[in-house]
């Protein structure tokens, strides 16, 4: 009866474990709201809400980075929306910013990521917050939460 028991309360806490999705991770991406979520290049630590970053640390490479940006190497080993992911990008604590790079033409990533968000060219910008902008770039496609321009509208 205790291997029962034991087999029983072990199953629970086992399906009790869930691994965050990107798309759960990026969720905010509707609003352009992101509770701490960055990297801290100084600590090389994640934000406390980065829970998808810590959880997939071993997929992920530093790509490059700037002075407030790290943009991490997913190389197609991640799909967002079934899109293939190459790049993930976060900010430092300031959380001004949050992309991710696919290796998707931009014709598909605006048709699959349409029926989720306003997508919005970059000169359509302007009055139309908070946004997603999708920037075509050489074979693939950017899009990022373009809290800039919300900040301004604020």
């Amino acid at each position: 009866m205790k291997k029962w028991l034991c087999l029983f309360i072990g199953c629970m806490a086992w399906s009790g474990v869930h691994a965050m999705t990107l798309e759960e991770q990026y969720s905010g991406l509707k609003n352009c709201h992101f509770d701490d979520i960055f990297y801290d290049q100084k600590t090389k630590q994640f934000g406390p809400g980065a829970t998808f970053f810590k959880e997939n640390r071993h997929k992920l490479d530093i790509c490059w980075k700037s002075e407030y940006i790290t943009s991490f190497c997913a190389n197609g080993a991640l799909t967002f929306y079934g899109l293939n992911v190459m790049e993930l990008t976060l900010s430092g604590k300031s959380g001004e910013y949050f992309g991710i790079v696919f290796l998707n033409d931009e014709d598909t990533v605006r048709r699959v990521l349409s029926k989720r968000f306003s997508l919005v060219d970059l000169s359509d910008n302007i009055n139309r917050l908070p946004s997603v902008d999708i920037l075509p770039e050489e074979g693939y496609a950017r899009i990022y939460c373009n809290l800039y321009n919300v900040r301004e509208g604020e």
